[in-house]
């Protein structure tokens, strides 16, 4: 016949499992992120989930997604260095959930790390109420991007940077100097 256990045994034997450890990396990653990636970064870009040695981190743009895709594996050698038996295969960036909350972990309360966000948006099934969420995520983003010298309107960085004005005064200009005399 079996050995009967304590409550406490068996809780103790559960928290050592690899289940109960993985909330706790996520929550440590989330508690540590800022001061691993720095404020720019962290400003632009948050860990979003972490399931089976994947970290996905969400970020503001498809310009930041690439930018971190190059010091991916300096962060992941900070993340392992930073958090003892971290189990981290991969990161990758995204910014299919940028606006979104991190993923839920047990007995988790909203993190510190991502209350810089200007938006906290709670999930919702109807659509009025996610388009007029994505409508302010919109707003913000546009109200960081800097104005085209020609036109006025807000330009990606990107582009005032390689043409010093927007994308569409580009096409513009481009059509213009490339028309038959």
């Amino acid at each position: 016949m079996a050995k009967l256990q304590h409550l406490e045994q068996i809780l103790a034997q559960l928290k050592q499992g690899q289940t109960w450890q993985r909330p706790r990396y996520f929550r440590d990653i989330v508690g540590c992120w800022r001061t691993l990636v720095g404020p720019q970064i962290h400003q632009n870009a948050q860990p979003h989930k972490l399931q089976d040695g994947l970290l996905w981190v969400a970020t503001s743009s498809h310009v930041w997604a690439q930018q971190l895709l190059f010091q991916r594996e300096v962060i992941k050698e900070k993340l392992l260095a930073q958090i003892p038996g971290l189990e981290l295969r991969e990161i990758r960036f995204t910014t299919k959930n940028w606006g979104e909350q991190t993923a839920p972990t047990p007995n988790s309360r909203q993190s510190s790390a991502l209350s810089d966000r200007p938006f906290s948006f709670a999930p919702t099934e109807d659509p009025a109420e996610r388009l007029d969420q994505i409508r302010q995520v919109a707003q913000w983003r546009l109200a960081q991007w800097s104005p085209c010298p020609r036109c006025q309107l807000p330009a990606h960085q990107a582009s005032l940077d390689r043409w010093q004005y927007c994308s569409d005064c580009r096409r513009k200009h481009l059509a213009q100097h490339n028309q038959p005399h």
